[in-house]
């Protein structure tokens, strides 16, 4: 099954971002690590997480998670307060 162009799911994406950026084991579902080790994207190495270098690939192919657009500021009436 050792296919690293393999679909993921949007959860196995998000584990495999976690691992890249240092993620534990106990903080990740076992389902999906399981399916990363599987795809041979993720490996263990003395009872770590290491990613390897087709999983650096898929992580860099990646897309970019959208970050929220900020909140369009109120207009305020222009005024002077008192002291």
């Amino acid at each position: 099954m050792a296919t690293s162009r393999a679909l993921l799911s949007p959860n196995e994406e998000a584990a495999l971002r976690r691992i890249v950026l240092g993620a534990l084991r106990e903080d990740l579902r076992q389902e999906h690590l399981r399916r990363l080790i599987a795809l041979e994207l993720v490996k263990t190495v003395n009872d770590e997480l290491s990613v390897t270098e087709a999983g650096m690939n898929r992580y860099r192919d990646l897309p970019q998670p959208s970050l929220p657009k900020p909140p369009i500021p109120r207009r305020l009436k222009s005024r002077t307060l008192p002291f």
